[in-house]
């Protein structure tokens, strides 16, 4: 999938690497991530656009609290002392 220039969404049944990608295949994955709430879809004449449903500072902000829960048991303490344990942390 392709995106529009400066606008940050793709358009449904671009071409990539030279083949067009399945129909059936593209909607019901679009459908997917349009049930998880992960993208908006809008009409754009006969296509369809899609785009981010969510704020990107949020989900990286989610993306930082899943690695803490992940690798410091949730913990921030966990990750800083950890670093300077492995003299990663600046002085």
């Amino acid at each position: 999938m392709g995106a529009r220039p400066g606008h940050g969404k793709s358009r449904a049944g671009r071409r990539r690497h030279g083949a067009r990608l399945d129909r059936f295949d593209h909607s019901s994955r679009a459908a997917a991530l349009e049930a998880k709430h992960y993208v908006r879809r809008e009409r754009d004449g006969r296509q369809f656009l899609y785009s981010s449903a969510r704020e990107p500072r949020k989900v990286a902000a989610e993306a930082v609290r899943s690695a803490l829960k992940n690798f410091c048991r949730g913990s921030l303490e966990e990750l800083l002392t950890g670093h300077s344990r492995l003299g990663l942390a600046s002085a």
